[in-house]
């Protein structure tokens, strides 16, 4: 936003904070407000102003009378005064702008591009798509959603072309192409999933939701997690209609890190609305209602003086060296964060009723891309992190690529991992290479049975005797202190939930820290009647009764055992 003109805000609270957070390149002058108090000024300041010399922004959540009250002194609409939400749009990528001054072709006619067209291009008409551009010959001569079918070397004899490249796994060949052509990465082109992002509608959700939780999680601004297709988020509890919307790490670690969607991410955390956060997979969320505010109070932290805030931040757990800006009180974004999680490989040894109905593993091509990603990762991102967290999809020891992320350590300065495991390929021989290459090794193993029975059905393809074989190795470990923290996690469901006082003995028996339940989850081709059956909570999220006196065994009541609550690993 050129700023030729003095900005004033006319608002005062949270909407101009929440604001200010996203649009910070703004130089605000001053505020004003219809009966201003302290620093805001009244609304008089703005009638003594000379003609033309301020531009003003509402941010106010009922805009009539604000409008009202400049229409009254003279200011114009669209040249003197605008909403903050009128600026939202701002904060998407500029395609209408480029499809008005350029020829746009969608590059590729897969199943990526196939949903770009239902997704993005058939909802907003006045994008223009000139065509398509595939190098299949079979393709040639042929349309795509009613657009001609070019080849490469025809849409790139075209100076004034824009490629939106709509494929994942060709993404990198087809970059090369491009810039072999003299294309720039960002100005010539991007993936698809950059130009269907909608931060201007994560902004307006944010902004006019309510505030729900009197607490800032601070991981928004200490982890990342790294997630398929190479879509970056701040954790895994991000709700799945936003999945889309997560930026891809496509251009510099850093451009994504500090993006605009990553940092509406963050607003929704610091506002207290957790707008985009899904408490069915973010269990601290669901656990914290008790903790949920009167939205009438507006008594979350964004209103409270600096002093408040200070002493929230030390109070809260967060890292020492938080920083409290000086002129809104916000925390200010990290350059690279603390923690990553990588959760892009879903290979796994073990087909589970409760995960997923075969075995996956990746192919040789996403393989391929899936190491490349890596390789960037190594340079771009590892060597800057504290802790390196593996593998929120898939099993880590499954995965060659996850393998190479935790055995080929380079130059990196990562002293401490964490590993997520169904622990039937974590043998002797693999954690003493572990512990070899990190100061701290964090171990969280994941199994559904205290019987072999039980256990071979629930996790199918493992074999349960050399399973507690490599735990109790583990264990010895960790009587020994040579491993940081084990924990076990055991997914309650009706085939199993009368093993759980078992599970917590044999847990116990090999020196856990912390043995959690957790709640089972619709499994993907799952019917209604079949997850009714399995799940031992009812629509309302309440245990059944059967459950209900299972909890009440004293094994349970243990300080080591986490009952449907978050273990941090």
């Amino acid at each position: 936003m050129k700023q030729d003109k003095k900005i004033v805000i006319y608002g005062s609270g949270r909407y101009p904070k929440d604001f200010l957070y996203v649009f910070d390149s703004i130089e605000v002058s001053y505020y004003v407000e219809d009966e201003g108090q302290g620093e805001v000024r009244s609304f008089e300041a703005l009638q003594k102003e000379e003609k033309g010399a301020v531009f003003v922004i509402i941010c106010k959540y009922d805009e009539r009378s604000a409008r009202a009250n400049l229409d009254w002194i003279g200011l114009k609409n669209g040249v003197d005064y605008t909403s903050a939400a009128a600026l939202f749009y701002r904060l998407d990528f500029p395609i209408r702008k480029i499809a008005k001054e350029r020829t746009v072709y969608v590059y590729g006619t897969g199943d990526v591009s196939h949903h770009f067209f239902h997704d993005f291009v058939e909802k907003n008409p006045d994008v223009e798509i000139a065509g398509c551009v595939d190098g299949d010959l079979e393709k040639r001569g042929k349309t795509f959603f009613r657009r001609p079918v070019y080849r490469p070397e025809e849409a790139l004899e075209n100076p004034n072309a824009f490629f939106i490249i709509a494929s994942t796994r060709y993404y990198q060949e087809i970059k090369a192409v491009l810039l072999c052509h003299g294309k720039r990465e960002g100005e010539d082109f991007v993936p698809s999933c950059a130009v269907n992002q909608w931060a201007s509608w994560m902004m307006r959700e944010t902004i006019y939701d309510v505030p729900r939780l009197d607490y800032i999680c601070p991981k928004p601004f200490t982890d990342a997690a790294l997630m398929g297709e190479g879509r970056l988020s701040v954790c895994a509890g991000v709700r799945d209609v936003e999945n889309r919307n997560l930026p891809l790490f496509y251009g510099s670690f850093g451009e994504v890190w500090h993006s605009n969607i990553m940092k509406i991410l963050r607003l929704s955390v610091l506002n207290g609305t957790y707008s985009f956060c899904d408490e069915q997979k973010c269990e601290w969320k669901r656990d914290c209602k008790r903790r949920m505010i009167d939205p009438d109070e507006l008594h979350y932290s964004m209103h409270r003086t600096k002093e408040q805030i200070t002493e929230i931040a030390q109070t809260k757990a967060y890292p020492k060296d938080t920083i409290l800006h000086e002129s809104n009180y916000r925390i200010r974004e990290r350059e690279y964060p603390e923690v990553v999680m990588c959760s892009f490989d879903g290979t796994c040894n073990l087909h589970c009723p409760s995960c997923r109905p075969a075995v996956y593993a990746a192919d040789q091509r996403q393989r391929e891309l899936l190491l490349g990603f890596t390789e960037r990762l190594e340079t771009e991102l590892f060597p800057h992190i504290k802790r390196l967290k593996v593998a929120g999809d898939g099993e880590a020891f499954a995965s060659n690529v996850y393998k190479k992320i935790l055995f080929d350590p380079r130059e990196r300065k990562t002293e401490q991992v964490g590993i997520l495991s169904n622990g039937t390929l974590l043998t002797p021989d693999c954690f003493d290479k572990l512990a070899e290459n990190y100061a701290s090794v964090k171990i969280f193993i994941s199994m559904d049975g205290a019987v072999k029975e039980t256990a071979e059905r629930l996790r199918a393809g493992a074999d349960f005797e050399r399973w507690k074989e490599n735990m109790r190795y583990l264990g010895e470990k960790r009587k020994e202190g040579r491993l940081a923290f084990l924990a076990f996690n055991f997914v309650v469901q009706r085939d199993n939930y009368l093993e759980m006082p078992e599970y917590v003995d044999m847990c116990l028996g090999f020196h856990a820290d912390g043995i959690k339940f957790s709640r089972l989850k619709k499994p993907v081709g799952c019917t209604e009647e079949e997850f009714e059956r399995m799940s031992l909570f009812d629509e309302r999220g309440r245990m059944k009764p059967e459950l209900a006196k299972v909890v009440q065994d004293e094994r349970l009541r243990r300080p080591e055992v986490f009952l449907f609550r978050w273990i941090d690993w």
